[in-house]
């Protein structure tokens, strides 16, 4: 198997060898897969056609690196104001997504298991402040997949680059900004020290999912139990990324605001909200103008409706990281209409009910309901009591 990443001691890059061990385990030793990081047999982004012409027999890689060869290739990965982790899995899994992906690849000689996901990611790194949509003008910046086109139609200009030459990029000024994953990665590739400003979220990457491409060929000479074992062991790695990031995210957040690093929420300041402007350039692309293998344009029919049918739950979740009432507001029109988002105070509404006053009672309620639970932490330790102690 052949990693698209270098480093193998982040969640996105410790699923390849997550896989390999489990398959090993499910099969008593059997059946190994030898796990390779990028350039040590093909580079980082050759992986795809390294799979295609069987000089690997797999690769754990995010496909969206790929849009070059074909924009279908994001469906797989995320879209920009796409959907969230959990959307992408149910479609993915249930609504029929896994089946059309699949038809795409086979065109490539590639049958493909969803593998890891970082859910939401943040917004990147900028050397300096981006105050207005002006100030993108001109700034290299290294960003993946379609949100890359999306920022060229803005003023910026995108590179991609693999992860691990991002920092001598920044370092070298190479490039003005990058996006990598979040908090957890980014600290660990030590972005901070160079790129003092944070902004968030990702609009680009609401979720964000890796997958182990087979070369169908060598597929279909395994056993079926051995099948059945790579399958397994990559709906475990799919669940395990995620869980990693969501409990190591915030910590390293934390970390990095102690370190000095400005965090920023995209929209504020300024005539022209920063988010808003940019959904309106990525709205502003007309589906028919973005060209899709004849057998995934259902695909981009499918996921609207998928993505409405989705958010209709309602929750808080509170990770003490962000107290603005607008955060919510911005989740909701940002990150993929539902779900969560680690790094604010969230509440998830369908996008038509936004507007409804009911609605936006509920939310001011919710939030100061949150703020009353952090601030009193005893009030939160005995769910029985709760109520009467904190009147």
């Amino acid at each position: 198997m052949h990693r698209a990443f270098r480093r193998a001691w982040i969640p996105s890059t410790e699923a390849a060898k997550t896989i390999a061990k489990r398959v090993a385990a499910i099969t008593g030793g059997k059946f190994q897969i030898r796990v390779f990081g990028a350039g040590e047999i093909v580079p980082a982004f050759g992986t795809v056609d390294a799979v295609q012409q069987g000089t690997v027999e797999c690769t754990h890689t995010a496909s969206y690196y790929f849009v070059g060869k074909n924009k279908t290739f994001a469906f797989d990965t995320t879209l920009p104001f796409g959907m969230n982790q959990r959307q992408q899995n149910a479609w993915i899994y249930y609504g029929g997504g896994l089946e059309l992906v699949r038809a795409f690849f086979r065109d490539f000689n590639i049958i493909s298991f969803p593998a890891g996901n970082t859910g939401c990611q943040m917004g990147g790194w900028f050397r300096k402040e981006v105050r207005t949509v002006k100030d993108l003008k001109g700034v290299k910046m290294r960003i993946a997949g379609l949100g890359g086109e999306a920022m060229a139609r803005l003023g910026a200009v995108p590179q991609q680059i693999a992860g691990g030459d991002i920092y001598p990029a920044l370092e070298r000024g190479t490039i003005d900004a990058a996006e990598w994953v979040g908090p957890y990665d980014d600290e660990k590739l030590g972005f901070y020290k160079i790129a003092p400003h944070y902004y968030y979220p990702g609009w680009w990457e609401a979720d964000s999912m890796y997958s182990l491409f087979v070369n169908i060929k060598e597929w279909e000479k395994l056993p079926k139990e051995y099948q059945a074992a790579v399958e397994a062991a990559c709906y475990e790695a799919n669940i395990d990324m995620m869980a990693k990031y969501d409990f190591q995210n915030p910590q390293a957040l934390q970390r990095l605001v102690k370190n000095g690093v400005v965090r920023n929420v995209r929209g504020r300041g300024g005539k022209e909200s920063f988010v808003e402007k940019d959904l309106r350039t990525v709205e502003e692309v007309p589906r028919g103008r973005i060209p899709l293998a004849p057998c995934c344009r259902a695909e981009s029919d499918d996921l609207p409706a998928h993505q409405s049918d989705q958010s209709g739950g309602e929750e808080v979740i509170d990770w003490g990281l962000q107290k603005s009432p607008a955060a919510a507001g911005l989740f909701q029109r940002v990150c993929g209409k539902s779900g969560y988002f680690i790094f604010a105070d969230s509440t998830s509404f369908r996008s038509r009910s936004w507007r409804r006053p009911c609605r936006r009672r509920a939310l001011t309620r919710l939030q100061a309901r949150s703020r009353v639970l952090r601030e009193r932490p005893a009030c939160r330790a005995d769910g029985v009591s709760r109520q009467r102690r904190c009147r």
